[in-house]
């Protein structure tokens, strides 16, 4: 009886995949396909320039992977409306690092030729290091923070980072003048405000003072910082007027004198430290990532503007040393331009015009959703839409507001951009349809995709208790786009869900299976109406990896476990719970299941290998990097592709054994969609197509 049922289900399942051309790939990991491709004649190795049949640049950025129905390949994207006003913001941050350098080392420099004895000359020495550690650190956040730092995919990192540049410039401006200056009164009285604006344009209200993390740390330190530098100035000032400083005094008193060569020796030597630092750091947080330091150096590393910029911003640094050195050894270190003044009108310039930038003007830049469609023997775009428009807002790395995959009937193309909507075009690239109603809110941006099958348009949205709106389940009519029905689900305590859901065929019903934080939820597929529930609370931050099945079995995969459920006795009243393996780790990217085999990787690099009937770990290996993309399965090759585009492919085996290993020369963060002999991979820059050079 057991095998004649078993028969039946994979009667089932071959007949409802049947009606998905072999040559399709119609949505998230292939839909029914479940990140199965369908030929076993797909290249084994390639690199950038090897066995790729073409590369076309996609425009603005996104990391949705692509789909294909007949001879088009869709994908999503996003980029801004116009750059005009941002190239103006560019190059003004230019012109006033360049003056903010030239202006401090100036008067930093002209400050060390004063004759002063040791004690004096040591702290002149330190307060110059001091001002070099806080020029790079402005220099390298204002030239690369947007993207050694992710600015624009942070938003917290961007407000962290807009306060610690009006700091800096504060606290420079203030180094190389005497305690009783009123300029300590301005910088001190600055710095109280700031102190003010950084409490009022936090974006994250629960971290402040919560002491729950490291992030909550530099939080409350982001806003108690200026608070005490600019009690500490304005006391400093207050306590000076009535005591002359004598540093002050001998400065006045005493006359010029040629630096030593041995102060350009130390001086230098804390340049190359303070600019070598900041480096560092990163290339530390890259091996925390296990990332290579390349990928750093060579995609992280890049200047908001062009690197002529920032070649052309070094000679002037370099004729500004130059230049204060010959003033010094002609004895004549006198200035008349009030370079004092200057410099500090310029300092403030530049750490206003950042923070106004970082969390005012970068709310209101427009960026365009669209949908591009290439021909998938040339590589060539056929057409562009552009559906909808929205803001910037906060995303990581690893999430764009192009980041969920498109899905396809063959006759529209659905896109789904979360809180900015939902549009249909045709196959011609008109837009059909558009929804603008916020369905999705998340810091983190989206990573579920749509759904569809008979007509349907199915979209989740599990968003957490903080937001707006209630989670749901909606969906649409794929022709009208008229809603069918919509079931509000319990919002999540921790963070939105990223995962996508499942539509299976249960006891002869069509059921959409979702899994939630706090449970697995059964929806009938026609009218929404909640079928089952089983408990299981996700147990980690992230909810991310989409359900996975066979012909018998549901797989969840969790932060700490994976289990696997008894298909037959989902909404029975039986507990369908079969197996369950501690397997802790992060996880992103979806398994894949086949031949009674399960194959997986943690965010971390850690591939495993189980048996599908009873969750044995048959095998467990430590790959390179960080994985995101999900597993994919071509003919007897199974495909791990981390953060930095490296593709591990072993082979579907019991026991670990590596067929290749390949490398493209940019991020992947998108599933690969395995057609045939073609494999269609979305990076960073490029949607390539590979495929095995028969010459």
């Amino acid at each position: 009886m057991g095998n004649i049922k078993h028969l039946i289900t994979v009667a089932f399942v071959l007949t409802a995949v049947s009606g998905l051309s072999a040559g399709d790939w119609y949505g998230f990991r292939g839909l029914e396909k479940e990140g199965r491709g369908d030929s076993a004649a797909a290249p084994l190795n390639w690199s950038s320039s090897q066995n790729v049949a073409w590369k076309t640049i996609i425009p603005g950025r996104g990391h949705s992977s692509p789909i294909v129905s007949g001879n088009a390949v869709y994908l999503t994207t996003t980029y801004e409306s116009s750059s005009f006003y941002q190239s103006i913001w560019d190059y003004t941050f230019f012109a006033l690092t360049s003056l903010f350098a030239i202006t401090g080392i100036s008067l930093s420099m002209l400050s060390l030729t004063v004759r002063q004895g040791r004690i004096e000359k040591a702290w002149q020495l330190a307060r110059f290091f001091l001002f070099i550690q806080l020029l790079v650190g402005v220099t390298i956040v204002v030239f690369f923070g947007r993207h050694l730092l992710n600015l624009d995919g942070d938003a917290i990192r961007s407000w962290l980072a807009s306060i610690m540049v009006v700091l800096s410039c504060l606290t420079i401006s203030s180094l190389f003048v005497p305690l009783r200056s009123r300029q300590h009164l301005v910088a001190g009285s600055l710095s109280l405000l700031l102190a003010v604006l950084a409490f009022i344009t936090i974006k994250d209200q629960e971290a402040l003072f919560a002491f729950g993390s490291l992030k909550d740390l530099f939080i409350t330190a982001a806003i108690i910082s200026p608070l005490v530098i600019g009690l500490a100035l304005l006391v400093a000032y207050l306590y000076s007027r009535k005591r002359q400083s004598a540093m002050a005094q001998m400065q006045r008193d005493a006359g010029s004198n040629c630096p030593s060569i041995w102060h350009f020796i130390i001086t230098g030597c804390m340049g190359f430290v303070a600019a070598l630092a900041p480096f560092a750091f990163l290339l530390y947080r890259a091996a925390d990532y296990q990332l290579p330091d390349s990928y750093i150096l060579d995609y992280r590393v890049r200047p908001v503007i062009s690197w002529w910029c920032v070649g052309f911003y070094a000679v002037l640094v370099v004729i500004t040393v130059a230049g204060c050195y010959c003033k010094s050894v002609r004895n004549s270190t006198t200035v008349r331009f009030p370079l004092r003044h200057v410099f500090l009108v310029v300092a403030l310039f530049l750490g206003a015009a950042f923070f106004i930038r970082m969390n005012f003007f970068e709310k209101r830049r427009q960026f365009i959703r669209a949908v591009v469609c290439l021909d998938r023997d040339s590589g060539e775009i056929q057409w562009s839409c552009e559906g909808l428009v929205g803001q910037a807002g906060g995303r990581g790395r690893t999430v764009t507001h192009a980041s969920s995959t498109p899905v396809t009937d063959g006759e529209r193309i659905y896109c789904y951009f979360g809180e900015d909507g939902l549009i249909c075009v045709s196959p011609k690239g008109e837009l059909l349809w558009k929804k603008t109603e916020p369905l999705f809110q998340s810091k983190f941006g989206l990573g579920t995709s749509p759904v569809v099958k008979d007509n349907v348009l199915i979209i989740i949205s599990d968003v957490r208790e903080s937001e707006n709106f209630p989670s749901s389940l909606t969906a649409f009519d794929c022709e009208s786009g008229k809603r069918i029905w919509k079931k509000e689900r319990k919002s999540h305590k921790v963070d939105a869900a990223y995962s996508t859901p499942l539509v299976k065929s249960l006891n002869g019903r069509q059921v959409v299976i979702v899994h939630g934080w706090y449970d697995i939820k059964g929806y009938d597929f026609k009218t929404g109406q909640e079928l089952w529930s089983y408990p299981m609370t996700h147990e980690g931050r992230h909810l991310v990896a989409s359900l996975v099945s066979d012909f018998e079995r549901l797989y969840i995969i969790g932060t700490k476990q994976i289990r696997a459920l008894d298909l037959s006795k989902l909404g029975t009243g039986s507990d369908p719970l079969l197996w369950s393996k501690l397997i802790v780790g992060e996880k992103s990217s979806t398994p894949v299941m086949v031949d009674g085999l399960m194959f997986l990787v943690t965010e971390t690099g850690m591939a495993f290998c189980l048996e599908a009937k009873t969750g044995e770990i048959l095998w467990k290996k430590r790959l390179k990097g960080r994985y995101y993309s999900s597993v994919i399965m071509i003919g007897n090759q199974v495909l791990f592709t981390n953060e930095y585009g490296q593709t591990t492919i072993v082979a579907v085996s019991r026991k670990f054994r590596q067929l290749a290993e390949n490398t493209l020369d940019e991020s992947v963060y998108a599933s690969f969609a395995p057609l045939g002999n073609q494999l269609f991979v979305r990076t960073t820059k490029y949607l390539y197509c590979i495929q095995e050079d028969k010459q």
